[in-house]
């Protein structure tokens, strides 16, 4: 099959090493692994593609304009900034249909993007839509929605026009069933790995006779970290012979930094910073 992969979402390097990178990277390639060939639509790539790679068409979407590009402070130009990511639908259509035919769509979700999903209905294929996170609440709590109702209105859209909708959690399928949309059509299929990447004998690229707990991922606020810190706290009392390492760079850093300091354990705790997804089998 002749798949497009969409992903409209500008948060989402797509060559990066978040692990929303990684899982576009690796959803892509375990279809190339069963014979499909995929064409790649993203608006951020982050980096040069994979060496297997090589084959994958990319398709650059349009970007937002260097006014509104970056995460808006006040309400005028965030809502401004979800307006635009709106209106660039129409070349999402218009880059579909420039690289057509295609045999299925596969998009992974994102705030205001249906194009994908609806492009795939009105040309009677297979439409796919992978869904990661209530992303709607996620904005409104973590960075901010002004329109809101527009929000609610484009994963209606989405969540009709998709055949199928691959929830990665039951959680996340949980959510989905407060959609009438998404009836009937949501199957969990939860987060993989990818075995070929731990082959190898690995060796431990940060060996410590301590007790070892770590963290792998972007420091984002959901992510739970400073639950981690306090757990970690409880467990060094009692074990002193104990490190947290933590693996990856974000956000909420500098106030877990802080917070280690004031608790004056941060001794104990060591940041790699941001790393290449090639070094993290050796990591864990």
């Amino acid at each position: 099959m002749r798949i497009a992969y969409v992903c409209a979402d500008p948060g989402i390097p797509v060559f990066g090493c978040k692990g929303c990178s990684i899982h576009v990277q690796e959803v892509i390639r375990a279809l190339l692994q069963q014979g499909h060939q995929v064409e790649l639509f993203a608006m951020r790539w982050g980096g040069e593609p994979p060496a297997d790679f090589a084959a994958v068409p990319c398709h650059t979407l349009p970007t937002l304009p260097r006014a509104v590009s970056q995460a808006a402070v006040e309400p005028r130009q965030t809502g401004q900034r979800e307006l635009t990511l709106l209106s660039l639908n129409l070349e999402l259509r218009l880059a579909l249909e420039q690289a057509e035919p295609f045999d299925a769509v596969y998009e992974r979700y994102s705030l205001w993007s249906f194009t994908g999903m609806e492009y795939a209905r009105s040309h009677s294929i297979p439409a796919v839509l992978e869904v990661n996170a209530p992303l709607i609440q996620e904005q409104a709590t973590h960075r901010g929605l002004v329109h809101r109702e527009s929000a609610e209105a484009v994963a209606q859209r989405v969540f009709r026009a998709a055949h199928v909708i691959v929830a990665v959690s039951q959680g996340v399928a949980n959510y989905l069933k407060h959609y009438r949309e998404t009836q009937g059509k949501v199957q969990v299929i939860p987060n993989g790995v990818n075995p070929d990447r731990f082959t190898k004998p690995q060796v431990p690229t940060q060996p410590s006779d301590d007790f070892t707990i770590g963290f792998v991922g972007t420091m984002k606020p959901w992510h739970g970290l400073p639950t981690l810190v306090e757990a970690f706290v409880q467990f060094y009392d009692e074990f002193p012979r104990t490190r947290l390492l933590i693996v990856g760079d974000g956000p909420e850093r500098a106030g877990l930094e802080a917070d280690l300091l004031d608790r004056n354990i941060h001794t104990a705790v060591q940041f790699t910073g941001k790393v290449a997804p090639t070094e993290i089998p050796g990591l864990l």
